[in-house]
């Protein structure tokens, strides 16, 4: 066992021999380098980077003794901070959502002169705690606040979406929560007085979000994905009195930020175009979550439903979990409020009859087995996007193999992939 005076006098040395200079850069990101002018870059050293640094060696001796002390203390923060919809049946972690609508208080152009003032609890967004933990308003309220927040997002996130933040942040979710609950438990922390004094330890404890802007932002998008979870289904929308009015209001919205975003977003771009470029898994993830970003109610699932209120002819209700969890569904809405299609369907549940379509089209033999095993990638696609022979090897290494070999090599199953994928995504052939 490592005695923990020793280790308490080895961060003294190194806080010590760190000399702090000045932030200069004002993003909010605060990556630390001062800017070129006639020089080479130099870096700064912020002493909330050594307190971060402090906090990670501490736990690498303490490990997790501090596991029953965060859940009392997240149990405290969860009855202290009033939830904005207490009679909607839903989790509070839906006001986590990304602020939607027209500028007002709390957009980045109007808070340059109010990160000092602080906010009742109950109203702040994740965005805006965010924001205000970034500009330095550290106080109890925000520090506990964020820590209960990542919590909860930390116990609904897979471990690879645990383990991508961490990536980001340098540090994980569940530990800078721990550190925080700790710290403000013990009474350790010096008070918070105004954003213009150092608060040089409160910083320390949020630096890995504060001085990462990815994490943040991956931070937003996992938040946003999971109010995907807490939204009525299509049977209980009008019960809960989500009007039609409500509907128009986000389908309208959703118009016009697709028209309005169609030449900067790859998938849009290639959605409007409808020349048949290979709409990826990426690309389309790409598009989800910056859509989720720009409002909370462009939600895939929510955005179906709004539709089916609004012209409930014309769209038709997904029958199984997997067509409503199909990520192509974005490019069906998408083609749906451009007008493309006259009706608004899923592309998974008429995959496989596409595909017979496809095999009797295509401008070259197919042999039996090459139908075979190709017919077990038509679902993937039609689920996830267009795809190469990587991305089979990634998700299956037996069947790629199998592809490989039924088509001759990996080139000669692109080339299938390819016209596949076009083909269910465009019904185009290759």
């Amino acid at each position: 066992m490592v005695d923990i005076e020793v280790v308490k006098m080895v961060f003294q040395v190194v806080f010590h021999r760190f000399h702090r200079v000045e932030r200069v850069d004002d993003d909010v990101g605060g990556e630390g380098v001062v800017g070129r002018g006639n020089r080479p870059n130099v870096q700064v050293v912020d002493i909330a980077d050594v307190l971060v640094f402090q906090q990670r060696i501490f736990y690498l001796f303490q490990g997790n003794v501090l596991r029953k002390s965060v859940e009392r203390e997240a149990q405290t923060a969860r009855q202290q901070v009033p939830r904005r919809n207490e009679d909607d049946g839903g989790d509070d972690e839906a006001d986590d959502g990304i602020d939607d609508g027209p500028a007002r208080r709390g957009d980045d152009d109007a808070r340059n002169d109010d990160s000092d003032a602080d906010e009742p609890v109950q109203t702040i967004t994740l965005k805006r705690l965010l924001e205000l933990l970034t500009h330095g308003n550290v106080n109890d309220d925000y520090m506990r606040l964020i820590a209960a927040k990542l919590a909860r997002i930390y116990n609904k996130c897979t471990d690879k979406q645990r383990e991508e933040f961490q990536r980001l942040a340098y540090s994980g979710m569940q530990e800078i929560s721990a550190a925080i609950f700790d710290a403000l438990e013990k009474n350790e922390l010096p008070p918070y007085e105004s954003i213009d004094e150092p608060n040089l330890e409160r910083k320390g404890l949020v630096a890995p979000l504060t001085h990462h802007p990815e994490a943040r932002q991956y931070l937003l998008i996992l938040a946003a994905g999971f109010i995907e979870t807490l939204m009525p289904g299509e049977d209980q929308l009008i019960s809960k009195g989500f009007s039609e009015e409500e509907a128009k209001e986000v389908t309208s919205a959703f118009e016009k930020y697709c028209d309005e975003h169609q030449d900067e977003i790859e998938a849009l771009r290639m959605i409007y175009n409808n020349d048949g470029e290979p709409l990826t898994y990426a690309t389309l993830k790409d598009l989800e979550n910056k859509l989720k970003l720009a409002n909370n109610k462009f939600q895939t699932s929510r955005l179906w439903n709004c539709y089916t209120i609004v012209s409930s002819q014309s769209v038709k209700k997904h029958s199984t979990k997997e067509e409503k969890e199909a990520l192509t569904n974005i490019i069906q809405l998408v083609r749906f409020a451009n007008h493309q299609i006259e009706t608004l369907e899923s592309l998974y549940p008429s995959a496989q009859q596409r595909f017979n379509l496809w095999y009797g089209q295509v401008q070259r033999t197919v042999t039996e087995s090459q139908i075979t095993i190709i017919r077990q990638i038509v679902d993937y696609i039609a689920s996830n996007g267009a795809c190469t022979i990587k991305d089979i090897i990634d998700d299956d290494k037996t069947r790629a193999a199998q592809l490989i070999k039924a088509f001759g090599g990996k080139p000669q199953a692109d080339e299938a992939l390819a016209s596949l994928s076009k083909f269910l995504l465009y019904r185009k052939t290759a």
